[in-house]
């Protein structure tokens, strides 16, 4: 079933497109998957249809980045990446002492937090 719809490990599902169900009221692949009698024609026809999501998910995001590319921008090197990364987890709002939602709940360092 899964050469018959184009996945393998180098090219898999996309695992959001497991788990949940792919149409409002349908059943998850998962879930079908783990039937003692597996309904073959409806797995196939679920993987086909993952593997085509997955497919146009990859191929919008090639086009975008290729876009960018003609556009004139480069992609960030490892070590760039990084600094972005650190970078936006330093922006991110966070609560702070002051926050209400906060009060009555003690702050734990942590050296607190390792005594346990």
């Amino acid at each position: 079933m899964l050469s018959e719809s184009a996945v393998s490990a180098n090219n898999p599902l996309f695992p959001r497109f497991v788990s949940p169900a792919l149409e409002s009221g349908g059943r998850p692949l998962l879930d079908l998957l783990a039937q003692e009698t597996v309904d073959e024609p409806a797995a196939l026809n679920l993987l086909r249809g993952a593997k085509a999501l997955g497919d146009g998910i990859d191929a919008e995001r090639e086009e975008r980045e290729a876009r960018l590319r003609e556009a004139g921008f480069e992609e960030p090197d490892e070590e760039q990446r990084r600094i972005n990364l650190a970078t936006y987890v330093a922006l991110l709002d966070r609560p702070r002492k002051s926050d209400p939602r906060l009060r009555g709940r003690a702050a734990k360092s942590p050296a607190e937090l390792t005594k346990q």
